[in-house]
């Protein structure tokens, strides 16, 4: 299985657009927590859209 496989199934991702780097995990300290923190790439780019008083704007 590779790392990207693990890790999706580790964290419950089902989005298969998501895909892990070699240097795809740190420990970090936020807030004075000690956090796992994963990285990723999205390997699409979303549609931008936006509505403004009700009127939609691609």
């Amino acid at each position: 299985m590779s790392h990207n496989n693990f890790i999706r199934n580790l964290l419950n991702l089902k989005d298969p657009n998501i895909t892990f780097n070699d240097n795809y995990y740190s420990e970090e300290i936020i807030n004075n927590v000690k956090s796992k923190v994963f990285y990723a790439t999205l390997t699409y780019m979303p549609n931008a859209w936006w509505t403004y008083y009700g009127q939609t704007y691609y």
